[in-house]
């Protein structure tokens, strides 16, 4: 797991977006820096597709929300950076690996560590255009604790009785 994030790493420092503080730029990484072409389709229950052979092409479904979209194509990016193999897709180790590098590219580690002493969850993942749960996740792992928390339904519930 260490090579998944160390590889996204890599690509943010040579993009100029290791200390971004703002929605990486998935798209441009994904054509510019990885070659690859980026498409938008209706696909069901499908997050998204790579097709890495001969010249990559990465799907994503345009039925689900921004948030969602961005992952998808991070953790599609992830493959292609991380040189899986068709016959590895699906698998959950190979899976969580991509999961992995698309939390660190998404995310940037620098730039989450500066901010999260002066922002919430909810702040970074409109910041960076990810989910809530994403956003926590990635603060979750790095061992952070974001400076002031919004109160949840169940503490919203309570005081109001």
């Amino acid at each position: 797991m260490v090579r998944s994030r160390l590889e996204a790493r890599s690509i943010l420092q040579k993009t100029g977006n290791d200390t971004v503080e703002g929605p990486v730029p998935l798209l441009k990484i994904a054509e510019d820096y990885m070659g690859c072409e980026v498409r938008l389709d209706d696909m069901g229950d499908v997050d998204g597709l790579c097709i890495p052979l001969p010249d990559p092409i990465i799907y994503i479904n345009s039925r689900h929300c921004k948030a969602r979209q961005r992952f998808s194509l991070a953790h599609e990016i992830g493959h292609l950076a991380l040189r899986h193999q068709p016959e590895q897709i699906g698998r959950w180790e190979i899976e969580r690996e991509a999961n992995i590098f698309a939390g660190e590219l998404l995310l940037p580690v620098l730039s989450v560590k500066r901010l999260a002493c002066r922002m919430d969850y909810f702040d970074l993942a409109a910041l960076f255009g990810v989910s809530t749960a994403a956003a926590q996740i990635r603060l979750n792992v790095l061992g952070l604790t974001p400076r002031r928390h919004r109160p949840g339904p169940s503490t919203a519930l309570e005081a109001t009785f």
